[in-house]
C-alpha cells in the first residue's frame, strides 16, 4: 500500500505475526522488519494514510483486530479489538477526514470517528458479497462486492444508512478493491482487473495480471498518477505488477 507522500508498505504475515517494511525510494529498498504487536494473524489489510500514516486491520481467529502507525511503520499502536464472531474470507479498509472504515466477511461495516483511536461502531448495509471492499470520500462511502457480478451500495452521511443497491458492468472472482475518489479499482483471481465509476456506473476491465487467490493478493492505486499496483505471492515468490 501506498500513503499520502508515496511512501511504499509491505505487510507480511510470518507465521501469524505481522511485520511491516517500508520504502521511501518507490521500492528499490525496505527497511527492516518491524513488529505489529500482531499475532496468530490468518488474514490481514493494510491501507497507507496521510504522511507516515498506516493503518493494518488482522483476523486473529475469529477476532478482528486493529493497529496504526503514524511514524511511517517505525512504531505501532496496541492492538485494539473492532469486533468479534468474525469468518474467515476477506478485509477491506477505508479512511475519509477522520473517518476510518471496515468491512469484512458476511458485509459488516464497522467505523471509527477518529481514525481508529476511539472504538468502532457497526453501520447498517446489506448486499449479496463474496468478497468486496469500501471506499470513501468525504461523506460518501462506497460498499462494493462481487458474486461474481458487481454489487453497490453507497452512502452520503458518512456510513450512517446508505442508498439502494446498483449493479455496475463486470464480474471478478474473490475480488480485492481499492479507490481514488468516487472510483474503485478491483483486482480477481482470474487475472482481470476493473475500474469501476461509482457515480456514472461506467466500468473499465484491463487484463494479462497474475492469477492469485485473495489472501496473497492486494490492489493498490497511487493517489496522484492512477497507476494500478498489484501485490500477489506465486509459488513463494512475491510479484509486483503496474498498469
Amino acid at each position: 500500500t501506498i500513503d499520502a507522500v508515496d511512501r511504499i508498505f509491505v505487510a507480511a504475515n510470518c507465521g501469524g505475526q505481522v511485520q511491516v517494511m517500508a520504502s521511501d525510494d518507490a521500492g528499490a529498498s525496505f527497511t527492516t522488519p518491524v513488529d505489529t504487536g500482531l499475532t496468530t494473524t490468518s488474514l490481514m489489510y493494510v491501507l497507507g494514510g496521510n504522511d507516515g500514516e498506516v493503518f493494518l486491520a488482522a483476523l486473529q481467529g475469529s477476532t478482528l483486530m486493529f493497529v496504526k502507525s503514524i511514524d511511517a511503520g517505525l512504531t505501532w499502536s496496541t492492538p485494539a479489538t473492532v469486533t468479534t464472531g468474525v469468518g474467515a474470507g476477506w478485509i477491506s479498509m477505508a479512511v475519509s477526514g477522520n473517518t476510518a472504515y471496515l468491512v469484512f466477511n458476511g458485509l459488516r461495516l464497522f467505523r471509527s470517528t477518529q481514525r481508529g483511536d476511539d472504538p468502532w461502531v457497526q453501520s447498517p448495509v446489506s448486499q449479496p458479497a463474496v468478497f468486496g471492499g469500501v471506499g470513501a470520500v468525504g461523506d460518501r462511502v462506497m460498499v462494493i462486492s462481487d458474486t461474481p457480478s458487481f454489487h453497490l451500495r453507497v452512502s452520503t452521511d458518512a456510513g450512517v444508512s446508505f442508498g439502494a443497491e446498483t449493479n455496475p458492468p463486470g464480474t471478478l472472482f474473490y475480488s480485492t478493491w481499492d479507490h481514488i475518489g468516487s472510483t474503485f479499482y478491483g483486482s480477481g483471481s482470474q487475472g482481470s482487473a476493473y475500474k469501476v465509476d461509482t457515480v456514472t456506473g461506467v466500468s473499465t476491465e484491463y487484463t494479462g495480471f497474475g492469477n492469485a487467490d485473495s489472501t496473497r493478493r492486494q490492489i493498490s492505486v497511487d493517489k496522484v498518477s492512477e497507476a494500478l499496483f498489484l501485490g500477489s505471492q506465486l509459488g513463494g515468490n512475491v510479484l509486483v505488477e503496474y498498469l
